[in-house]
């Protein structure tokens, strides 16, 4: 945690990781000191040529996206080769997808700010950062809590907790065994609890490690099927008049019934 900063001082500290400076009018709004267009306010970039912040104001082509070539995925993000029509001709580049992420700000007070050290393996150092993680839930806002494909939910549960020591002080001498609690096989879906084969397994504990917090799993990669057991199609006996597989054509007798398998996961 920083601690003895202003509103002006915990920006001021941001804007120094970042290696830049920031303005009067990002401090406060009510200024109109002109500078390059930033996050909120202006922002003065350190050791940028004034080639470079002219080149700002140029009037930028309108580009129509093209096509779009996979150069390496991931869990957490997806490295694109796309191209894209412009005025000026195609243009190549290669874009980052990232599945979208949180950072919070977090103020127990406005003197003070609370950070976290983290390493960071591109860079080869420890940072002090303000909180952030990566998407959860598929949409949260429109009620899908079901797992993401990044969620840090995935295959990370644990499998079963043992009873606390206090209790089975008071237990055992009543003869009554330990009751450990376990993490339910199927999720409330009824859907079995088992591996995401696109995600690295993180430490989940116990003998299924494969299970993902909360109720439900990520885990249907198949969706819902449907086998038809009466009538069969292309039956040995030659009631189905159509070989096409999938459709069946009964041209005689009487079907009192169907008889359908649904199944799902």
């Amino acid at each position: 945690m920083v601690s003895g900063l202003g509103r002006g001082g915990i920006i001021q500290a941001l804007a120094s990781t970042l290696r830049c400076d920031v303005s009067r009018r990002f401090l406060y709004p009510e200024s109109t000191q002109p500078g390059v267009g930033g996050l909120g306010g202006d922002v003065n970039l350190r050791g940028l040529p004034a080639q470079a912040l002219s080149a700002r104001n140029r009037p930028v082509p309108e580009a129509t996206f093209v096509s779009a070539e996979s150069l390496f995925r991931s869990d957490r993000f997806d490295l694109m080769r796309e191209t894209f029509a412009t005025s000026d001709g195609q243009v190549v580049r290669p874009v980052i997808h990232h599945p979208g992420a949180v950072a919070l700000v977090a103020q127990p007070d406005p003197a003070s700010l609370v950070l976290v050290r983290q390493y960071r393996y591109p860079i080869r150092r420890w940072t002090l950062e303000i909180p952030a993680g990566t998407r959860v839930f598929v949409d949260p806002a429109n009620g899908n809590l079901y797992p993401a494909g990044t969620s840090p939910l995935i295959d990370s549960s644990i499998d079963s907790l043992q009873d606390r020591t206090s209790l089975l002080a008071v237990k055992q001498p009543l003869g009554i065994g330990a009751s450990p609690i376990l993490a339910p096989q199927f999720d409330i879906n009824g859907q079995l609890r088992t591996d995401d084969p696109a995600v690295e397994t993180p430490a989940g504990l116990g003998e299924n490690v494969f299970k993902d917090r909360g109720a439900q799993d990520r885990a249907d990669f198949v969706g819902p099927s449907l086998v038809l057991i009466n009538p069969v199609d292309n039956d040995f006996e030659g009631l189905d008049g159509n070989p096409t597989e999938g459709v069946i054509e009964l041209t005689g007798g009487t079907l009192r019934y169907f008889d359908i398998h649904i199944v799902d996961g």
